[in-house]
């Protein structure tokens, strides 16, 4: 390799650690490490845009330097990205003239950070990069699955319900690919963990968006099966994990006992209280995936949340449809006086309610026109990954583009019950994951062309 050629892996290189020192700190720190800000002549200036406009140059720097057009020519949803681009900044410059707020910056996330889409296909040209990406990730959601069952307050692991949905099952699926009996220990160990502590935090949007992508991924894999080599082997892994998810349940609420009780209980009281424990723990399981569609219990706070939705979701609706093509613009703060005649003040500290649904967000400030034009993205992206899979004779790539799309779907659909897409903490991965489905396939044809050659 000439002077030249060091020269330019060398600079992408610097750029793909400093990606990869963003989403640590935001998978490790999420919302108190995204509003670390500096003030520039009295305009707050968030840490992850310092991050984009490094990334930014850098990779610029590759295509002005060394005359490096692959960013701009192997990108495969050019046409859909443009189209996105064009509607979110049509209300972006509705809100600026409109509002002229700093919501409308706030509002703007999903066209800021979609350009991780196009740059991260730019950052990982070889799979080695894919691979240490996902190990360091593993590791610190590892770590912060290990700091939720260990400690109760922390700094770390804010979200982590989400940010482990999205690792799992690139964990579960690695069970494929390695064949070393102590890795696959580990792997075993660490996705038991990880569906044990998203069951444990009940947070019911988690479970929805968890049971929709074991169908999705699972559905993937039978497909496929042929292609992967899928062995049976597989079978008895994911049967250990469930064993040891249930031996974990119990052995927790043992934990918990002993670190709680009196240490000098006589073992049949500490026995009984074991098995009232987990009762109650399992009835508050089935109590809070029951609020997911009955709300006529006006005790419960889960339930009681549903409804919270249900009455804002149909008001934003009706009010989109006062101006249904483009929307309100960036910038536009919701209220709903429904809410607050029943004397729920929630979102009165920020002055408007988000409406915990990034679709109903993206059509109440972009219109029908953005939110088709989004869907339209999505879909053509799926299509055109799921195309890519049947195509793909490179089994470890299939893999993880299986793995990848998972945690895309797992993404939308916790996004149809939460403030995701609005904001950087959660929204990012949205793009990080296309853009890293995107390299998947470059660093495919690339093999196929070096093949050829």
């Amino acid at each position: 390799m000439n002077l030249q050629g060091k020269s330019k892996h060398l600079l992408n290189y610097f750029n793909y650690l400093i990606f990869l020192f963003l989403i640590s700190c935001i998978i490790l720190f999420s919302r108190d490490f995204v509003h670390i800000n500096l003030k520039i002549f009295g305009f707050p200036v968030y840490i992850v845009e310092i991050f984009i406009i490094i990334i930014c140059i850098l990779a610029l720097l590759n295509f002005g330097i060394y005359k490096d057009k692959k960013i701009f020519t192997d990108y495969k949803l050019k046409i859909e990205h443009i189209l996105l681009i064009s509607i979110l900044l049509v209300s972006f410059v509705t809100g600026l003239i409109k509002y002229g707020n700093t919501y409308v910056f706030r509002h703007s996330a999903i066209l800021c950070y979609s350009i991780f889409s196009f740059l991260v296909p730019a950052i990982f040209i070889n799979i080695k990069q894919f691979e240490i990406f996902n190990i360091v990730s593993i590791f610190i959601i590892f770590f912060n699955s290990i700091i939720y069952i260990t400690v109760r307050d922390s700094i770390f692991g804010g979200f982590a319900y989400y940010y482990q949905g999205l690792f799992l099952f690139i964990i579960i699926n690695s069970l494929i690919l390695f064949k070393n009996k102590l890795i696959n220990s580990i792997l075993i160990l660490i996705s038991t963990i990880i569906i044990y502590e998203i069951i444990d935090m009940k947070v019911r949007a988690a479970w929805v968006a968890f049971l929709v992508t074991i169908l999705f991924n699972l559905t993937l894999l039978i497909i496929f099966r042929k292609k992967l080599a899928i062995q049976k082997s597989l079978y008895w892994k994911t049967s250990i994990i469930v064993i040891l998810m249930i031996l974990l349940f119990v052995g927790l609420s043992f934990f918990n006992l002993k670190a709680f009780n009196n240490a000098t209980a006589l073992p049949e009281t500490k026995t009984v209280q074991i098995k009232t424990d987990l009762k109650t723990k399992i009835t508050g399981y089935i109590d809070e995936f029951k609020s997911i569609y009955n709300q006529s219990d006006e005790a419960s706070s889960s339930a009681n949340n549903a409804k919270w939705r249900i009455i804002l979701w149909k008001d934003i609706i009706k009010k989109s449809m006062e101006k249904p093509i483009l929307g309100y613009g960036f910038g536009m703060l919701y209220n709903n006086e429904t809410l607050k005649d029943m004397g729920w003040a929630y979102g009165d500290d920020v002055g408007f309610l988000d409406p915990h649904n990034s679709y109903l967000s993206i059509l109440y400030r972009t219109g029908i026109v953005g939110l088709l034009i989004f869907l339209l993205f999505i879909i053509s992206f799926f299509v055109k990954m799921i195309k890519f899979l049947r195509s793909c004779q490179d089994s470890a790539i299939s893999t993880y583009m299986i793995s990848i799309l998972s945690a895309v779907i797992f993404i939308l659909v916790i996004s149809f019950f939460m403030v995701v897409l609005e904001g950087p903490f959660l929204g990012i991965f949205l793009w990080v994951f296309i853009g890293l489905a995107l390299s998947l396939t470059n660093i495919y044809d690339i093999k196929i062309k070096s093949i050829e050659n």
